[in-house]
């Protein structure tokens, strides 16, 4: 297997698996609705085609002489008619649908879980890897925690912003660290229709990434603190702090258990640290 479509490959955890993916000699075609601006992202050697999730014929096209598809998918519709999480997989599954040979990978969250409504981000990522393993196609879920590179997000000039106090430990892995995995999966050719489980080296709370993050990269930078009410108070009035909300409610309210060994075991061992991640952004400037 050398050849990979990549639905998603310049967004923010879409660059480095490609890259990583690159520099294992594999053949990347990406798939885009607006071709320049991936252009402007991903390396000369990616091979960029336009296409649209919502249009399975697209899908179909982007696809020819793929051995693989891998979807990193990303939306910014609260309340969408087309959520790509879910109806995008259907339309993926639905394109390949005479080629059974081809794997399925995707990017999911780690303790993916259907909340009945609760929460629809959850819901839709739910609904969609249940389409994947109903399929007639080998396929790789990939679960990953919290990302280090989420960091970023938060910061605005020499401010960052942290959500609550006193949030449980969790195991923040960085995005090279989750490409490394991915590429592993790649690579071993037995190592399919699996749950990838992908977690950072060590257990730490958002508090602690955050002051050991401004310590390496710049001591001077203000922390600020966000209160979690204040996103309770706009849930009526904002679909994003509703949203937010849930994901601190499912991912943040409770520690969360080493799930990763398997991985580890079978794949990769992450290994860069909050300071590491640090040195890392502090080199991108």
């Amino acid at each position: 297997m050398k050849n990979i479509l990549i639905i998603g490959a310049h967004g923010m955890l879409g660059r480095p698996v490609t890259r990583h993916l690159l520099n294992e000699g594999y053949t990347i075609r990406a798939m885009a609705r607006t071709v320049e601006k991936a252009k402007s992202q991903l390396p000369e050697s990616v091979e960029i085609v336009e296409g649209d999730l919502k249009e399975v014929s697209s899908i179909r096209s982007a696809a020819e002489g793929m051995d693989a598809i891998y979807m990193n998918l990303s939306w910014t519709d609260f309340n969408p008619a087309f959520h790509p999480d879910y109806h995008g997989v259907v339309n993926v599954v639905q394109a390949v649908r005479e080629r059974p040979d081809v794997l399925l990978a995707k990017i999911s969250a780690l303790s993916i879980q259907d909340t009945k409504g609760d929460w629809l981000d959850q819901d839709m990522k739910f609904k969609g890897e249940q389409v994947i393993k109903s399929g007639e196609n080998p396929w790789l879920l990939f679960r990953p925690s919290w990302f280090m590179d989420t960091l970023s997000m938060v910061m605005k000039g020499k401010t960052i912003s942290k959500l609550g106090k006193n949030q449980p430990p969790l195991y923040w892995v960085a995005a090279l660290d989750y490409a490394k995995t991915v590429v592993a999966a790649f690579r071993n050719e037995k190592y399919r229709n699996e749950i990838v489980n992908i977690q950072g080296p060590e257990s730490v709370s958002m508090d602690e990434v955050v002051s050991r993050f401004v310590a390496k990269y710049d001591p001077k930078m203000k922390v600020r603190t966000v209160p979690l009410w204040l996103l309770k108070l706009g849930k009526p009035f904002s679909p994003m702090a509703k949203h937010t909300e849930r994901l601190l409610y499912y991912t943040m309210s409770k520690a969360e258990p080493m799930l990763s060994q398997k991985t580890w075991n079978d794949l990769h061992r992450p290994t860069m640290k909050v300071e590491d991640y640090a040195e890392y952004y502090k080199s991108l400037k």
